[in-house]
């Protein structure tokens, strides 16, 4: 069965119910047991990332109010 291609002008319309229902969820009802932990270096390279995009945010802020 081929996968049903979605665009803007053909996409299903929302759940409202099911939004609304997620919307209420609390963390604890969120069953996350099928997303693996993320390792010591995974975390840290996460975080280097987080750091170089501030800075070339903090450097394009300049250059643009140049």
């Amino acid at each position: 069965m081929a996968n049903k291609m979605y665009t803007t002008d053909n996409l299903p319309k929302p759940d409202m119910a099911e939004i609304e229902r997620i919307k209420n969820m609390s963390d604890s009802e969120i069953d996350t047991s099928d997303i693996p932990e993320l390792t010591d270096s995974q975390l840290k390279e996460a975080a280097a990332i987080a750091r170089k995009k501030r800075r070339d945010t903090k450097a394009e802020e300049k250059i643009l109010a140049m």
